[in-house]
This record gives structure tokens, sequence and C-alpha cells, in this order.
């Protein structure tokens, strides 16, 4: 990821857990140890006036300063060893960590950016293993057997579910303020309109003939999304409303 005026990536080495390479030159900025890494991405945020670097490693949950990599704060999941894949959310100075083990859980930060890691809302019940939800104003959407909204300023309480065959497997989730866009393993596109309750299927489409276990996130340019099968990359026009 960029910030400033380096390129932030997450080698996960024993003496190179996080490092920040100039964009001028290539050369390091900063470099930190870290434990060995998970499989969830690092988020890049601003929390009251502190800019934070959050990730999940294999052992801690962890926030960096983005100009120096110095350690701001960490603690560890309630369950050791969790297959944290999902990528953290920012919503409202929270945080929102999902696992297939201890479910979903937000966390509040205080005035100085500062992580408590006691969480103030857990749903147990909702715990996708590789996928990772979106927020679209005070509502969280995800991919879990079904597609399924939590209420963020309701303690994560659900508030429906969307059966579908194919959400039963890894799925990828974009959205805008009025509508979502799920892309599941077999290659099969489904868009809702998220203006109704529950949100309302638009129509499906299958992008590519016959796949079946796709796990990256598709690529957005403008109005193209691309696809990467197991045999091909494809690339798909997505029309004007």
């Amino acid at each position: 990821m960029l910030s400033e005026e380096t390129v932030i990536v997450n080698p996960g080495g024993e003496s190179a857990g996080v490092v920040a390479l100039n964009v001028s030159d290539g050369s390091e900025a900063w470099v930190v140890e870290s434990s060995p890494p998970a499989y969830g991405s690092y988020l890049l945020t601003t929390i009251g006036t502190r800019k934070q670097l959050i990730g999940v490693d294999e052992t801690h949950v962890r926030s960096y300063d983005p100009v120096d990599g110095s350690l701001l704060w960490e603690f560890e999941p309630p369950m050791p060893g969790d297959f944290q894949v999902p990528t953290p959310i920012v919503w409202k100075e929270h945080l929102i960590l999902i696992s297939e083990s201890t479910g979903t859980r937000m966390h509040r930060f205080d005035e100085e950016g500062l992580i408590d890691p006691i969480p103030v809302a857990v749903n147990k019940a909702f715990c996708p293993d590789t996928h990772t939800p979106v927020v679209v104003g005070n509502k969280l959407y995800g991919v879990l057997t079904d597609l399924v909204c939590l209420d963020l300023e309701a303690g994560l309480k659900q508030l429906w579910a969307l059966p579908d065959d194919a959400y039963e497997q890894h799925a990828s989730v974009i959205a805008s303020p009025t509508r979502l866009l799920i892309s599941t393993h077999d290659a099969q596109l489904h868009l809702y309109d998220l203006s109704t309750t529950p949100a309302t299927l638009l129509g499906k489409q299958t992008v590519i003939d016959g796949e079946y276990g796709i796990l990256t996130h598709p690529a957005v340019d403008g109005r193209r999304l691309y696809f990467r099968g197991t045999t091909s990359v494809v690339a798909v026009e997505l029309p004007h409303e």
C-alpha cells in the first residue's frame, strides 16, 4: 500500500515483518520485526488525528506508525493460532476483526487512537473463514452460507440473511452506497440492490464457464472488473446505471 512517499509491504520474515520502501528509489525507509504473517491484508487508516497501519499476524493484532514503523499498540486475539484471513475493517472509531474461530468482534479506539482489547460487541455466529465483508453506512454485509447483514449500531445484531448455494464457498464482495456485487468461487456475479430490506437480487451472470475455485478478489479499473480463474483472465465491462 502507498503511504505518503513510501510503499509498505508485509514480507512476514523474522527480521522483516513489515517494510516501507521509498517510492523515489526503492530504498528501505524502515523495517520492523513481527511474528510470522497471517493471511489478511494490512489496513492504512486515520483514527482521530493518528494515522496508523493495522494488521493481524500469526500471534497479535498490531498497529504501526506508517511514518517510521514504530509500534503504536498491540494485543493478542482471544484464541492463539487463530486462522486469520479477513482484513480488519474500521468503522466510526471502531475496529472490526473477523475470524472463523472467534466470529466478529468490534473494538473501540480511545481519544489517542489506541485500541481497547476488550470488544464492545461480539457476534460469534458470523464467522467467515476466508471472506472479508464490507461496510456500507452503518451495516456490515458478508457471506457465510448466506448473504448476511449485521447492524453495526446495534451491537452486530443480524438483520437478515439471504441463502444461495454459491455462498457455501469463498466469495468476494464489492459495494457502493446502493449496490452490492458478489463474485463467487464458481465465477458468478450476483448484483444486489441495498435500498430494500432485505436486499433485492437484481441479477446473476456467469463470467467464466466451467470455473470452480476462484479465491482471488476481482481487480477494479474504472468500469472494468478483472477476474483471474484457474486457466484464464477475464475482463468484464460494467454498464452505467
